[in-house]
């Protein structure tokens, strides 16, 4: 799948924009890039096609409904353009976010089948409660591709079962730089707030699992003990840092109805996820 030019499009009333700007500077700060009709459409450009543009150049749809947005033809017509690119690409990429109390058939048909994140009643509490979740699904949605990879297994569960059952050919000849690996990256002064969900990981699946996630992510960035750069430490924690953050998230947090997180290898050699649907 092409890279898209934003992560995230967002679909709102302008009426709820003290709401949205909460969720959309959030997502922001996390790094992720969002259309959004005041900072995308410019001074004398066509509106719908700069809508248009959004809409196919995001990589998912941040659907965020309310009284008022059910009331605007724009949002509507905007919820329609993404269906039918769902129906195109075979995908969900649609993460519907509500607002208001709504009776759920007085929703539109699209989203009434869909998992909405609710944040109706006392914005400011509950969207605190969910907001990692908000993050954290906008960033899986909006990252990978549908592409099958090679090895491929679920993330979660399944995945620490492949490495534990995994036969590691250079084991033993990678055994002492994994020990020393796992003993210094805890001890480092590296960002913890991406090394919480590592030590995480350790804590949940164990020490033998995550040794094999080391060792797996050495076999597959072409691993050579006598000529280890500082790039190559920098790609080993990188992934480390990935793949137990996704592995943490994803099991507390899931994705939208119906879609698997995988992990497995792309057809350059290296580590990937994808975006399966359980409905293809």
């Amino acid at each position: 799948m092409a890279k898209s030019k934003w992560d995230v499009f967002v679909s709102y009333s302008s009426k709820d924009i003290g709401m949205v700007s909460v969720i959309t500077d959030d997502l922001r700060h996390e790094g992720l890039t969002l259309w959004q009709d005041q900072s995308a459409i410019l001074p004398g450009e066509r509106v719908r096609e700069a809508i248009h543009e959004g809409l196919q150049g995001s990589a998912c749809i941040l659907m965020v409904i309310s009284q008022s947005s059910l009331c605007s033809k724009w949002v509507i017509n905007e919820l329609d353009a993404a269906m039918i690119r769902e129906m195109r690409e075979g995908r969900n990429l649609t993460i519907p976010i509500l607002l208001d109390k709504i009776d759920p058939a007085s929703l539109p048909f699209d989203i009434q089948g869909k998992k909405c994140v609710d944040l109706s009643g006392n914005f400011s509490k509950t969207y605190q409660q969910h907001r990692s979740s908000i993050v954290n699904v906008v960033r899986l949605v909006s990252k990978f591709g549908t592409a099958p990879l090679r090895d491929e297994v679920p993330m979660g569960n399944e995945a620490v079962a492949m490495l534990l059952t995994k036969d590691f050919s250079k084991w033993n000849q990678y055994k002492h730089f994994v020990d020393s690996f796992i003993n210094n990256i805890f001890a480092a002064e590296w960002d913890w707030s991406k090394l919480l969900r590592g030590k995480n990981f350790l804590n949940h699946y164990g020490l033998a699992a995550t040794k094999r996630l080391v060792m797996f992510i050495l076999d597959n960035i072409g691993f050579d003990p006598s000529g280890f750069k500082a790039e190559d430490m920098q790609e080993l924690i990188s992934m480390f840092m990935l793949i137990t953050w996704f592995t943490m998230s994803y099991n507390i947090y899931g994705l939208p109805k119906g879609e698997t997180l995988m992990i497995g290898i792309n057809r350059e050699g290296k580590i990937d996820f994808r975006i399966a649907n359980a409905d293809l």
